[in-house]
């Protein structure tokens, strides 16, 4: 009723049929928003505002019928809408959701406003020559109604979330209100070409803040819009006309604004997808690190296992050889020297994220690799000789890596002839 009061300019005679009607868009977002609980208001408040607002212009039997069509019509069309099979959306998220938005009000407006001119030209109320100049009236009226107010009132509900205030925000305001003096500024020949320039803010704000901009930019324009027509005394016609033009704004503004906002909901799920994926390649790593680390630190173990094999059988001869006890245990405490040095090594790589290189003989690589498996060799009673070129120049590479490739090439050689022999053995046993 208030917005009916509010909205109540350039009326055709004295009935309900203004060239902006702000309340049916708030009949659609109700319904939309809660459902056919709310239908009975839409009976009730145009009824209420006629007798309020108008004192009762019409007969009553002609306002009952009105009202009827008018509740029936957009009462139905907004339930039609919740209907599964098309899979609206009241927070108009999709381009689907605010097409059958429009598509179905703009349907039910134009058959409600046929309706309600009919019904005035079968009661004698107007001539029929002004059927068709009250039905565009009542279209237009309806129509901006529905695709400004509607989608405004939806996101307020739905998402509440608006473009805080900024700069920016003031400097499209600004834009907005020189449009509104340029359009009414200038002689009357060049005002609907002036309209045009409120393409500009319109998309700015489609562009920068998506839908939920683009929904508030059109309220602010439309009620300016409506309040420097009343100051400058327009003529209905003229109002009639504008109205029309902000339709097509409207419409335009809000096809920017759905894709904007379409794109940004797409690229937010991308990004929501893309860490989901850096955790999973995180925990993958993790993993892998966890394996590396065992396999670095399993060689040097294993040696000092080995040496404080050895050293426990020479303590344990008769009488003790302690100078091969005291040899196994130095050697221990160089492979526990070693195994410090591999997790320093690692240490430093997820720190710095790279590897530390330096030049290294070939020979001492070599010999210091076989050295660490010798007495595991021994103990598999595996004998192994190396052979490595005159003068080979020093290589820029991390010792410990490349040691720990030529370990696992002689544990893996000792293991292929472990298995070797102990097959031959079970072929001799069976033989």
């Amino acid at each position: 009723m208030l917005l009916d009061w509010i909205s109540y300019v350039h009326p055709f005679a004295t009935f309900g049929i203004t060239p902006w009607n702000p309340q049916t868009g708030l009949s659609f977002a109700l319904i939309l928003l809660f459902g056919g609980a709310y239908m009975p208001w839409l009976f009730a408040a145009p009824l209420t505002a006629d007798l309020i607002v108008r004192d009762m212009p019409l007969p009553p039997g002609v306002e009952l019928l009105v009202v009827a069509i008018t509740g029936l019509g957009y009462g139905s069309a907004a339930l039609l809408l919740l209907q599964r099979r098309f899979g609206f959306d009241r927070s108009l998220s999709s381009r689907s959701s605010l097409l059958w938005l429009v598509t179905i009000a703009a349907a039910s407006i134009a058959l409600v406003s046929i309706g309600h001119a009919l019904v005035l030209v079968l009661h004698g109320i107007i001539a029929s020559h002004d059927f068709a100049q009250v039905s565009l009236r009542a279209f237009i009226g309806d129509l901006i109604g529905v695709i400004v107010f509607t989608p405004f009132v939806l996101i307020v509900f739905t998402r509440r979330s608006f473009p805080v205030v900024s700069w920016e925000a003031a400097a499209i305001l600004l834009l907005v209100l020189v449009g509104l003096w340029g359009l009414f500024g200038f002689t009357e020949a060049l005002r609907f070409q002036l309209f045009y320039m409120f393409f500009v803010p319109v998309v700015w704000i489609a562009v920068r803040f998506g839908l939920e901009g683009v929904t508030l930019g059109l309220a602010v324009i439309q009620i300016g819009l409506i309040a420097a027509i009343e100051l400058s005394h327009e003529s209905a016609a003229d109002v009639v006309a504008y109205q029309a033009l902000m339709t097509v704004l409207s419409a335009t503004g809000l096809a920017i604004g759905v894709l904007v906002s379409e794109q940004r909901r797409t690229q937010h799920q991308l990004r929501i997808h893309q860490d989901a994926l850096h955790r999973a390649w995180r925990l993958a790593t993790m993993g892998e690190f966890a394996a590396a680390v065992a396999h670095e630190i399993n060689q040097p173990l294993t040696a000092i296992g080995n040496y404080a094999r050895l050293a426990k059988r020479a303590v344990e001869k008769t009488p003790p050889d302690t100078a091969a006890a005291a040899t196994a245990a130095a050697e221990a405490i160089v492979q526990v020297d070693r195994a410090g040095a591999v997790v320093n090594r690692l240490r430093d790589f997820i720190r710095l994220g790279r590897i530390e290189t330096s030049p290294v003989s070939v020979t001492t690589l070599v010999a210091e690799a076989v050295a660490v498996f010798g007495p595991e060799l021994e103990r598999r009673g595996i004998g192994c000789q190396t052979s490595v070129v005159r003068d080979v120049p020093p290589v820029l590479a991390d010792g410990l890596q490349i040691e720990q490739v030529i370990l696992n090439l002689v544990r893996n050689a000792a293991e292929a002839l472990a298995a070797r022999a102990g097959m031959m053995a079970r072929s001799l046993s069976r033989v």
